[in-house]
Order: C-alpha cells, then structure tokens, then sequence
C-alpha cells in the first residue's frame, strides 16, 4: 500500500491563523507572510511523508484506506505533544502509524503565526492504495475542510497540515 498525503497546503492554511488580530493601542501589528507560510507547510508536510513511511515500516503496519485528522499543541522543544485523534482512519493500527509520524516531527514551532505555542495544529493525513482512492479521500477531506473552517470561531485559528 503506497501513502499518500495531500499536499495542498494553500487550502490547508487558508484562515488558519494568518490572519492580523486587531491592533490595540501601544500594540504593533505583525504582518505574517502566506508565501512563508506555504514554504513552511510544504517543508513540514514533506517532513511528514518521510515519517509516515518510515513509521509504517517500522511498525510493520498494513493500514487501511483512509482520512486521519490528528490535533495536537506544542512543547516548548516545538515538538507535538497532547496527540489526539480528531477524526479516525476507522483502523486503530493506521491512527497509531499517524501519531507516530505527527510525533516524531521537529521544530514545528518555527511555523509563521503569532504565539506558535498557544496554537492547536491538525494534520490532515490521507492513507490510499492509488491515485484514485486518494482522488476520493481528498474530496472528501477537502469538503470537510471547508465546513470546519466556515464553522469559524476557534476552528479559525487552527493550524492545518496537509489537505
């Protein structure tokens, strides 16, 4: 079974932070940079293909086909921390190779959003057998995207990966 990920990161991090927070008085507005922020994504979502596959090997892991949306906070080592299954894969072992792979990623505090280590992130992982699964899987991640996203409030303000 191939993983593929969905590496869309311009949907992945519209309203996801980038956003100015009004200024209040005495306070300086910081202008974060979309281009940074796609170069960013793009590096960490690559970062965590390796992973998924090394991941998948070493736990000797035959996932399933399958969307795994994982939210997470960082620690101070801008390492994820508190991992927990937003929406699963429906497999547990294929939940656990995810994790694992969110896990060992490093410095995801080098992000370019206003207080990184207050943020909640998801990776949006997309597990498929062929193009065409994954043509499938990432519709209906990206449908999903778009009703969390509309949904506002905090859902604004969480850094996506992937999808």
């Amino acid at each position: 079974m191939h993983i593929l990920l969905k590496t869309s990161a311009a949907a992945a991090i519209a309203l996801t932070g980038l956003a100015n927070a009004p200024a209040h008085a005495g306070e300086d507005i910081v202008v974060q940079s979309a281009a940074a922020m796609e170069e960013w994504s793009q590096s960490v979502t690559h970062s965590l293909d390796r992973r998924l596959l090394l991941s998948k090997k070493a736990m000797r892991a035959d996932t399933v086909n399958g969307i795994v949306q994982l939210r997470f906070t960082l620690d101070d080592r801008g390492k994820a921390q508190d991992i927990r299954v937003y929406r699963s894969s429906g497999d547990s072992l294929t939940d656990r190779v995810a994790s694992y792979a969110v896990r060992s990623l490093p410095n995801l505090d080098e992000a370019p959003v206003r207080d990184v280590h207050e943020k909640t992130f998801q990776a949006n992982i997309i597990f498929a057998d062929g193009f065409a699964e994954y043509s499938e899987l990432s519709r209906e991640l990206a449908q999903s995207e778009a009703k969390r996203i509309a949904f506002g409030g905090e859902e604004e303000e969480v850094v996506a990966l992937g999808g």
